[in-house]
């Protein structure tokens, strides 16, 4: 379930708070320290 998982650093989540709270209504979000460029 995590592989399919999209993936945000904090710093994006400070950046697009709303957004984020609003794709989270459908579906989960991990929420990552940092992110791997392979993640991206």
């Amino acid at each position: 379930m995590i592989d399919n998982m999209p993936t945000v650093s904090i710093t994006t989540l400070r950046r697009k708070t709303m957004e984020l709270l609003k794709q989270a209504e459908h579906q989960p979000i991990l929420i990552t320290r940092y992110v791997s460029p392979s993640s991206c």
